[in-house]
């Protein structure tokens, strides 16, 4: 085979693989949050917290200018999470007595969070508070906006522990 060749079947093939996760990922969420999926979520952010992960804490939360998350824009939070991972040690993040109610368009989860740092002997909170989280089915653009998805997402976030704006600071 020609070197044309060969450079023509390796992006036919990579374009059937762009389009193979596409379809998969395009595959609808479900109309109504259920109790599971949001528990599930929450799971996911605290494994996030766990790894030092922005991106996969962030991923949950939805963009726009009417998204505020303990009074800061998503971006705000972003960088402020990523101030804290950096300074601290082995990080935990626990959550307990969780609710939750589901409306239709909107849910909402309660639960208690404690997030614990670990160095060397030493184990220290870092916080501790009662969260309310705002669910809502939004659209969710891929691969630059090239195809959409309507997912759930966090869209408002209280909390009434410390404020989160000093994450980080040593």
């Amino acid at each position: 085979m020609q070197r044309k060749s060969w450079i023509m079947l390796l992006i036919s093939l990579a374009l059937g693989v762009s389009l193979v996760i596409a379809f998969i990922l395009s595959r609808p969420s479900s109309k109504t949050l259920t109790k599971e999926s949001a528990d599930g979520m929450i799971q996911e952010m605290q494994k996030a917290v766990a790894e030092k992960n922005v991106g996969a804490l962030m991923a949950y939360i939805a963009s726009g200018p009417d998204v505020t998350i303990a009074n800061m824009h998503p971006d705000t939070l972003a960088l402020l999470i990523s101030r804290a991972f950096r300074v601290s040690g082995k990080l935990e993040a626990d959550c307990s007595n969780l609710t939750f109610e589901n409306d239709g368009d909107t849910a909402i989860s309660r639960f208690d969070l404690i997030v614990r740092h670990k160095e060397s002997q030493m184990t220290a909170e870092d916080y501790r508070g009662h969260i309310t989280v705002h669910w809502k089915r939004v659209d969710v653009q891929h691969f630059g906006g090239i195809y959409h998805t309507m997912e759930w997402r966090i869209i408002a976030a209280e909390s009434d522990g410390k404020d989160p704006s000093t994450f980080g600071d040593t």
